[in-house]
């Protein structure tokens, strides 16, 4: 079977009329090409996983789908999607795709929605060829594409924005069914008022920490600036004693 039948179509997704079919599983039947699901407008949801697919043009009339898996076939670029402007969720993996730039990323530039992109799964098994030749494409699909939260099935970490400029490969990513942790509540950074006059190297690493242990050293900075303005009778309370109350 080289392309499918409207009645398969249909037949598989249990309605009378193709125009009407929502999602359709056609997940290993020897598909060659796609044209034909073009009259399927309504889909949001297509499975065309481990088929003989060379090419992806034909889709572009599926202007509402959100999901789309076509890992598993034989294809050599991403031509045909870039008019799916609701997708949201890719799969690709198992395919023949040898370069970011020239196989990929011009066809995902307006689709401003996808968040899920697969290349490879979690375990790196049925990788497409860039994923060796190209180790750092996981920067690569952050730089252009910042929305995308999850990548071969690991959740992108807000972390991993550093490594944009650097072009390296980000670091392990977390798998996308564990939660992230929760962030640090308080981080602080040396005020350019407190310098080396009044607080010594060990006091100034110490002010990255959190606000419990701020309370301190501001009581120990207001030592060493009473020793250093000694304030008149009745006068208000230096800074870092304001600073201090506000944070009670």
């Amino acid at each position: 079977m080289t392309e499918p039948s409207i009645a398969l179509i249909t037949k598989r997704a249990g309605l009378a009329r193709a125009e009407n079919v929502q999602r359709l599983n056609l997940e290993n039947l020897g598909l060659g090409h796609v044209g034909r699901l073009q009259e399927c407008r309504a889909l949001e949801d297509l499975c065309l996983a481990d088929n003989k697919i060379t090419t992806l043009e034909g889709l572009g009339a599926l202007r509402k789908l959100r999901r789309l898996d076509v890992s598993g076939n034989r294809l050599q670029s991403l031509a045909g999607i870039e008019h799916l402007d609701a997708l949201e969720e890719l799969f690709v993996q198992g395919n023949q795709i040898e370069s970011w730039d020239r196989d990929i990323r011009p066809y995902l530039l307006d689709l401003p929605r996808l968040r899920v992109l697969h290349l490879k799964t979690r375990t790196g098994a049925s990788a497409n060829p860039l994923c060796a030749s190209e180790k750092a494409y996981p920067t690569m699909i952050l730089q252009t594409f910042p929305q995308i939260e999850v990548i071969d099935g690991n959740r992108v970490h807000l972390t991993h924005v550093r490594h944009f400029e650097a072009a390296e490969p980000l670091p392990d990513l977390t798998p996308a069914s564990q939660e992230l942790p929760e962030p640090k509540q308080w981080t602080w950074e040396v005020p350019s008022s407190f310098q080396h006059d009044l607080l010594d190297t060990s006091l100034q690493e110490a002010f990255a920490t959190n606000l419990s242990d701020m309370k301190m050293l501001l009581a120990e900075a207001d030592k060493r600036l009473e020793r250093h303005f000694p304030k008149a009778p009745g006068a208000r309370p230096g800074p870092a004693r304001r600073q201090l109350r506000r944070g009670s």
